[in-house]
């Protein structure tokens, strides 16, 4: 075994002691490595690839050890490591996952990795800041998702001018750095679940080859920077839960945007509720609680838009304007858990339209005509009752889909049950 150059164990042998490793080795991959340290006679100068997922590793290697060879490292949910190693021998690493460990700060040595390409530190819940000097030259994907005592990034961020991907998700930050607009390599920004964060600053207009923007579930942010429509390569925009309910103009006129989610955009609902003494219980209707999502009556501008997610925005009716026939790449509408009884009729137009969903939307009670072969989703629309003719424009697709549960109204109207069927 002296000679073994690879070693790949799934919860293999388990011991209080390990006596013997090769020196040889080139990959040593073993999930749940048992052992708290490696045997001392162990020598990995040779080592290319380290993966010790769900370990109980606590101790790497040797301050003084040579591992000039080492590119990848993945100790994720190793729990019991709570200190990095010494990096300076390790000059060639360009892949460190300690995603799920116990660690809560880095040995000053990381800023030695000046070949590092992914660093995940995906739910490193004890880690309060964030490495700062490591990866300028060389960083392209950094993941912080899940670090909820993360509080602040460092304007030094915007130095890393490599940086593709950058992770910010479900972080305790409340305002991203000025220097974010100077990662002129940034594709994707993710800061799903960021609850603490107010604004966006005016430099992400600098992003110039962002393409996905993720800002769902950031329920503080109200507005957008008008600097963002200076990101023309934007195909993915999800505001999916923030507090906004007047989108800003720009965002129907992003020519390449091909994803756009508003879901559960209605405002704070906090606003209204704070008058609810003085709303008599005349006025209170379905959307009594929420503000509504506005959307302008042109959408010509976004040409390109193959989804659109506008579930649980509180949309009344007329709200969906007629131009949305304007959507001529359209593929899949989202509309569940709104109050509109009807719908434009405009929607027959959409020929490349797969896929409408309508679950829940109680106060529907007509469906105007719709392109053929279509995947309908209108289960749970209890108030449905009207099913216009099926248009045959677009009959050469391959057969459609209906799930109808729960339309009580529908269900006793024999001709509409018949309607629907010539949909399929």
């Amino acid at each position: 075994m002296k000679r073994l150059r690879l070693l790949r164990f799934f919860n293999g042998p388990n011991s209080r002691d390990i006596k013997y490793l090769s020196n040889e080795l080139r990959l040593l991959e073993w999930h749940g490595y048992p052992f708290k340290s490696f045997p001392s006679s162990f020598q990995p100068e040779k080592l290319v690839a380290l993966l010790l997922p769900y370990s109980c590793i606590q101790k790497l290697w040797k301050p003084d050890m040579p591992l000039h060879k080492l590119k990848l490292v993945d100790l994720k949910c190793s729990r019991n490591l709570v200190k990095t190693p010494d990096f300076r021998m390790v000059p060639n690493l360009e892949s460190l996952v300690l995603e799920g460990t116990g660690i809560a700060d880095f040995h000053p040595s990381i800023r030695f990795l000046r070949r590092i390409k992914l660093l995940n530190l995906r739910n490193c819940k004890c880690l309060r800041s964030f490495p700062s000097k490591i990866g300028k030259e060389s960083l392209e994907t950094l993941i912080l998702s899940g670090c909820s005592n993360i509080k602040w990034i460092p304007e030094v961020v915007g130095e890393m001018e490599c940086l593709k991907k950058l992770h910010l998700d479900g972080t305790g930050i409340n305002e991203l750095p000025y220097s974010i607009g100077h990662l002129r390599s940034l594709v994707l920004l993710n800061l799903k679940d960021c609850c603490k964060l107010e604004n966006l600053p005016s430099s992400i207009g600098g992003c110039e080859f962002l393409t996905t923007l993720v800002l769902s579930g950031c329920s503080k942010l109200e507005n957008l920077p008008e600097n963002l429509q200076q990101v023309k390569s934007l195909e993915k925009l999800d505001l999916s839960g923030i507090a906004i309910t007047t989108p800003p103009s720009f965002i129907f006129h992003m020519k390449n945007l091909k994803f756009l989610s508003f879901r559960g955009c209605k405002g704070p609902p906090s606003r209204v509720r704070a008058y609810w003494p003085f709303i008599s219980s005349a006025t209170k209707g379905p959307s009594w609680d929420c503000m509504s999502l506005k959307l302008p009556a042109i959408l010509s501008g976004l040409s390109t838009l193959k989804e659109l997610d506008l579930i649980d925005c509180n949309l009344d009716e007329g709200v969906i304007p007629n131009d949305i026939c304007s959507l001529s790449s359209l593929e899949i509408l989202q509309l569940s858990d709104n109050n509109f009884i009807t719908l434009p009729a405009s929607l027959s137009r959409l020929s490349k339209l797969t896929t409408l969903v309508l679950t829940d939307c109680k106060r529907l009670k007509s469906l105007p005509e719709l392109p053929a072969g279509l995947e309908l989703w209108i289960d749970g629309c209890a108030s449905l009752e009207v099913v216009a003719p099926s248009t045959t424009a677009f009959s050469s697709r391959v057969n459609g889909y209906i799930c109808a549960v729960n339309c009580f109204k529908l269900a006793e109207d024999n001709n509409a049950v018949a309607m629907l069927k010539t949909r399929l």
